[in-house]
């Protein structure tokens, strides 16, 4: 495998005269792609939950079938049992959930004010279990998870988990409904910021170390700055790794101003073909340095099974999260800009792009 050092595409319009894709994204083959034997079942099991719930309507399970949340849970943690890998493809569907009321409230119309109290009242729930006397079907599914979670993590995994539950939601969502509601496309600085929160993958790297026993972390090792470091560049990583695959949903059917290439094409005055390129070479070069940060942090690395299988974690995110985009029925679209998505693949190993 070969490492390049690529220049971050803020100081570049247009990057490079090479158009890049999809198939141009670096991940190396040796970091995990294995499937969770689990996913069927994890994925009938919060199938249940949302109907149960109200989440999710008869009608709607085609659509929830399509988007095969377990599939990118399974790849995630492939290792983990049945029970802790459903209460991981309970919190990914969550956050779709989640996603898709917010954007329902801003096509609305609906005051970013209520938005925000409905999220204080999820952060309530995550930090008390307490339930309103009228729950909503999300809030039911909150407290139902958290209580899960507590079965396998402590008390002050949950407080490090729902900080960053607050992040996304009142550092990242809230400000993209505010841009997606008055129209602004955030400059491109503003955007890599706000995307880190919006993402949620920090709240899904925290479940990495529920994915098994003994793989709870540290308070000095979750300090740990190039621990740290490697969270931020996973989390940027999958980040705009998923703006390339909805930008067709998000920004050509919603008009949703928060993705990537949209920024980029707006604030750097580049086409659609340029900006990609562009998020390309951005991603491209964040798995580099996650290689070079993953090596300064060996030592630690090699003297604690703990953090060793959280870095595995990481990886498997990364990879997994790319195989589960081109998989999955939510991005596919037959009018895609991109062709790889034009038809879902599930086989995954032919449709990977190249390491």
């Amino acid at each position: 495998m070969q490492e390049t050092n690529l220049p971050l595409c803020a100081e570049l319009a247009p990057c490079r005269t090479t158009q890049l894709g999809i198939s141009d994204l670096f991940v190396p083959a040796s970091w995990p792609s294995r499937l969770n034997a689990h996913v069927a079942a994890a994925h009938e099991a919060t199938k249940q939950l949302a109907l149960e719930f109200k989440l999710i309507t008869a009608p709607q399970v085609r659509r929830f079938d399509e988007s095969a949340f377990a599939r990118l849970s399974g790849y995630i943690c492939p290792d983990a049992p049945i029970d802790r890998l459903k209460v991981f493809n309970d919190w990914h569907s969550w956050l779709f959930f989640f996603d898709d009321q917010a954007d329902e409230q801003t096509k609305l119309g609906h005051s970013a004010l209520n938005l925000e109290a409905y999220m204080h009242e999820c952060l309530a729930i995550l930090r008390t279990g307490h339930l309103r006397s009228r729950p909503t079907g999300l809030e039911r599914l909150t407290e139902h998870i958290r209580r899960r979670m507590l079965h396998c993590a402590s008390e002050a995994w949950l407080a490090r988990f729902t900080d960053d539950v607050s992040d996304y939601l009142l550092r990242g969502t809230l400000k993209a409904v505010a841009n997606w509601t008055n129209n602004v496309v955030p400059d491109v600085e503003s955007y890599l910021a706000q995307r880190r929160f919006d993402s949620s993958v920090y709240t899904c790297e925290d479940l990495i170390e529920i994915s098994a026993d003994r793989l709870e972390l540290s308070d000095a090792v979750c300090a740990n700055p190039r621990l740290q470091k490697l969270r931020e560049l996973c989390t940027n990583v999958v980040a705009f790794t998923n703006d390339i695959f909805s930008y067709e949903k998000e920004v050509l059917l919603h008009k949703n101003p928060n993705n990537l290439l949209h920024v980029l094409m707006r604030h750097r005055a580049l086409s659609l073909e340029e900006a990609t390129t562009c998020a390309v070479m951005l991603i491209n070069d964040d798995v580099g340095a996650f290689i070079r940060q993953e090596r300064e942090l060996l030592p630690e690395i090699s003297q604690d099974n703990a953090l060793f299988g959280y870095v595995r974690g990481l990886k498997a995110w990364v990879r997994g999260n790319l195989l589960w985009s081109l998989e999955t029925g939510r991005y596919a679209s037959p009018n895609s800009p991109f062709p790889q998505l034009r038809t879902p693949s599930r086989n995954s190993c032919r449709t990977l792009p190249r390491a």
